[in-house]
């Protein structure tokens, strides 16, 4: 059950993660200051699901904010990411 603390501190477990060697059923983004940052390291790392649409900051939304394909994008540089930074 890997969380925050990995993404922070484990980095050969999030190199093995993000090469798909390690395959967690789930990822808790704990050891983060506040939600915003929670959802900008999960954008990096590639498993962000929600959409920025307009529209989509309410959870009842669902049906229409929910992606397919992960949304990714680079915010932290020396911190573990989908694809480079």
């Amino acid at each position: 059950f890997p969380t925050g603390y990995h993404f922070h501190h484990k980095p050969s477990f999030m190199d093995e993660m993000l090469a798909g060697k390690q395959t967690p059923y789930i990822f808790h983004m704990c050891w983060t200051d506040n939600t915003d940052q929670k959802i900008k390291q999960l954008q990096q790392l590639g498993e962000w699901y929600w959409s920025e649409e307009p529209g989509c900051d309410n959870p009842g939304s669902a049906d229409d904010c929910c992606l397919s394909e992960a949304l990714f994008r680079c915010h932290f540089k020396g911190k573990p990411s989908k694809r480079q930074c």
